[in-house]
Formats: C-alpha cells, sequence, structure tokens
C-alpha cells in the first residue's frame, strides 16, 4: 500500500468520524439564521409573487417527492460529499410556477 493511499484512507475515517459529532452551538444559530431566512423568502415569494401560468399539483407533488428521495441519496468525494439534487431541481424550476 502507497504512502498516498494510506493517508487518504487516514481523511476518509477522519471524515467519517466527524460527520457523527453534534453542532456547535455558533453552527446551530448560524444554520437557523439562513433556514429562517430561506423560509421568509419562500413564503414572500409564494404570497407576493403572482400566477404565471397554471399549475399541475401531480407534477408538482411528484417533483417534490422526488427531490425528497434523492436528497437521501450520498456520494462521498474525498473528504466532503454531494447530493444530487440539482439534477431534478433544475427541470422542476421549469414545470413549476417560479412563485411556488
Amino acid at each position: 500500500m502507497s504512502a498516498y493511499a494510506f493517508t487518504e484512507s487516514e481523511r476518509l475515517r477522519a471524515s467519517f468520524v466527524g460527520r457523527a459529532q453534534r453542532l456547535v452551538d455558533a453552527e446551530r444559530v448560524a444554520e437557523l439564521i439562513v433556514g429562517a431566512g430561506f423560509v421568509l423568502a419562500a413564503l414572500a415569494l409564494a404570497l407576493f409573487g403572482g400566477w404565471t401560468r397554471s399549475m399541475s399539483l401531480p407534477v408538482a407533488a411528484l417533483y417534490v417527492a422526488g427531490v425528497a428521495a434523492i436528497g437521501a441519496v450520498r456520494f462521498d468525494i474525498g473528504a466532503g460529499f454531494t447530493v444530487p439534487t440539482q439534477a431534478l431541481f433544475v427541470p422542476m424550476l421549469f414545470a413549476v410556477p417560479l412563485s411556488i
């Protein structure tokens, strides 16, 4: 085994251990502020954005269920990870009215 493979293996192990740790209070406050800002912006857009076209409720429900399902899929890349939600989110922008 090469030294590089060993180092990469140790980095991955440290990354997996770090995922189980709880959030620090400052991180939790930052997450709450960003989340609350997003919810407020989404509600304002939904209430005051207006409807430019009709919406198909089954299509919107399928997109929401698809994004929720694909959000649970994780691809580990190096010391981080990615979630393939953009694969459904971008087409959803064209199929569902923007104010939603």
